[in-house]
């Protein structure tokens, strides 16, 4: 039990520094098509980060994170 915590909050972890690492790559042109800011990007992937650390349920869906070509389409 204890081990599964500690290895949930380490996937969480790791899921909100690949939605940093996205957002950051994308150019403020897509960033306003999308509706965000720079300076939302932190606050929408601790907000992720957050949720499932509470929740204990991840959002990981079983498929690889949205390339940039995904996200601009």
């Amino acid at each position: 039990m204890f081990i599964a915590s500690i290895l949930l909050k380490f996937r969480a972890h790791q899921r909100y520094r690949q939605t940093l690492r996205t957002f950051r790559q994308l150019n403020d042109h897509l960033l306003e098509d999308v509706g965000i800011s720079r300076n939302d990007i932190d606050v929408i992937a601790r907000r992720q980060y957050h949720e499932e650390d509470r929740s204990g349920i991840t959002a990981d869906t079983g498929r690889a994170p949205l390339t940039r070509q995904e996200i601009a389409s």
